[in-house]
This record gives C-alpha cells, sequence and structure tokens, in this order.
C-alpha cells in the first residue's frame, strides 16, 4: 500500500460514492466547526491523499484549515474489498501530518452516525448531539482530536 498526494479529479469518483446522488461537490465545504457557515474557508488550500494497493486508488482522504488552528477532515472512504487492511489508518496519519504541518492543533469532523465508532478508534472525542438540520447525509455529530 503506497499514500501518495492525488488532485481534486482524483478523489472526486470516490467522493460521489461516499455521497450519492450529490450533484455539486466542491473541493471544501464553508461549515465551521459545531456550526455556522464561514465563505471564507472556500479559498482554504485543501489536501488530498489517496491509498493505492499496486496502480489502484482504493481509499482516500482529504483537509483543509477551517481556522487558524483547526483542520477539518472532510471525505474520507476506502473501498469496502479493501475495508480491514489498516487503510483508514495510514489515510488519517497522513492527514494528521498535514494538520501539523500547517501549525493546527485540532482534527474536526462532521461523523455520520454509522461512521462513530471509526472516527474513536482514530482518538476522535464526539462534542455534539446528533443533528440532520443543514445536512445532507445525516445524522451527523461534531467530533475533535486534538493533535500534538
Amino acid at each position: 500500500m503506497k499514500i501518495s498526494k492525488i488532485t481534486f479529479e482524483e478523489i472526486l469518483p470516490k467522493w460521489k460514492l461516499l455521497w450519492p446522488g450529490k450533484k455539486n461537490i466542491l473541493p471544501v465545504n464553508a461549515s465551521v466547526y459545531l456550526g455556522g457557515v464561514d465563505e471564507s474557508i472556500l479559498a482554504s488550500n485543501p489536501s488530498y491523499f489517496g491509498c493505492y494497493d499496486k496502480e489502484e486508488l482504493v481509499g482516500v482522504i482529504s483537509g483543509y484549515r477551517s481556522s487558524v488552528y483547526q483542520y477539518r477532515l472532510r471525505g474520507v472512504r476506502v473501498d469496502e474489498e479493501h475495508r480491514g487492511k489498516g487503510i483508514s489508518t495510514l489515510l488519517m496519519e497522513e492527514l494528521e501530518e498535514q494538520a501539523l504541518s500547517e501549525n493546527c492543533n485540532m482534527l474536526w469532523t462532521m461523523a455520520r452516525k454509522n461512521s462513530l465508532f471509526a472516527y474513536k478508534n482514530f482518538g476522535f472525542v464526539q462534542v455534539s448531539e446528533f443533528f440532520t438540520e443543514g445536512v445532507e447525509f445525516g445524522p451527523n455529530c461534531y467530533m475533535r482530536k486534538r493533535l500534538e
């Protein structure tokens, strides 16, 4: 398995599997940690990482700075036939390194209810109740992880 930086065009087909039917998938999202919207986030420089098994892209993750010290994890997905092989851990480690290199001390995400256990395994803590308002693929909750 090999982790590499990839482009938005490369991650997009996997995101279409993650968010089936979503019509307008943008490189970043203007959501703010614990609620709200900040359009200035749309100018962030996102990072996209892919995990390759030989030449096949089998897992992806992305993230971007959403405030001075916060980094948002958005769009992690591993193909079903490659799950349970530690790919999401490799991707998460790469994204954490990226966040730290951008001087962020917290990673956050809006986790779906059915993926809560995975984020907890990565050291994330649930910091909100589940909600469906304002989200297309809920219920979701806010989760965070302190970075060192």
